[in-house]
């Protein structure tokens, strides 16, 4: 899962429970041994602190963590950080992945530590970047580190002419066709996409022409 705000509402609620709430937060730049060495850690350091009740709540959550991660490690999950999420009273656990490293952290309170994925999800929110040529296009999404290319095609334009007159006129108008049909289908597409991965900031990149033609259809 991503960031999103539905997330951290549903984080938030958490508060209204009586029970531990476990907040884990993975740099992964080091790779998986240094995440189980920093776990093992700071787990040690806390079990002693806690009660019979919340030691068992702890370590239950402890277990469905190490499922969640030994499944990211299954899939080949290789971006810079994870956040993950245990409240067993409200029969809640989550796994976030992260597009920045965050600091490191392991705890247990009565509530969730979300301000971490606040700040990542109002500094590091999707863009979408369409890179358009005279008949090609890339349909790209860049959220922090991350950049994700979502699609890319081309379509068979005419090039300019030379040819005086009337034809001049009519491979001009035939060209116009092109590039407007070409551009629709950027946008179909690229609405698409963007739609459905939640992004509501879009950058354009590319040849003036192309840019402008694109710019006239989304108004």
């Amino acid at each position: 899962m991503e960031i999103t705000e539905k997330l951290l509402r549903q984080l938030a609620q958490l508060e209204q429970t009586d029970r531990t709430v476990l907040s884990v937060y993975l740099d992964l730049r080091r790779g998986w041994d240094a995440v189980k060495h920093f776990i093992d850690k700071e787990s040690s350091r806390l079990l002693p602190l806690l009660n019979k009740e919340e030691k068992d709540y702890f370590e239950t959550s402890l277990s469905f963590l190490f499922d969640y991660l030994t499944e990211k490690k299954r899939k080949n999950f290789h971006g810079p950080g994870l956040a993950f999420f245990a409240d067993l009273g409200a029969d809640f656990t989550e796994g976030v992945e992260l597009t920045v490293a965050p600091v490191p952290l392991l705890a247990v309170d009565d509530e969730a530590i979300i301000h971490p994925l606040a700040l990542q999800l109002d500094e590091y929110e999707p863009v979408g970047v369409i890179m358009i040529d005279a008949s090609c296009t890339r349909i790209l999404i860049v959220a922090g580190q991350v950049m994700e290319d979502m699609d890319g095609f081309c379509k068979k334009i005419h090039h300019l002419s030379k040819v005086g007159g009337w034809s001049q006129m009519r491979y001009q108008r035939r060209r116009d066709k092109q590039i407007q049909h070409f551009t629709r289908d950027v946008i179909d597409k690229a609405s698409a996409i963007f739609n459905e991965e939640r992004v509501n900031r879009i950058v354009i990149a590319g040849r003036n022409r192309m840019i402008t033609a694109l710019e006239q259809e989304f108004s």
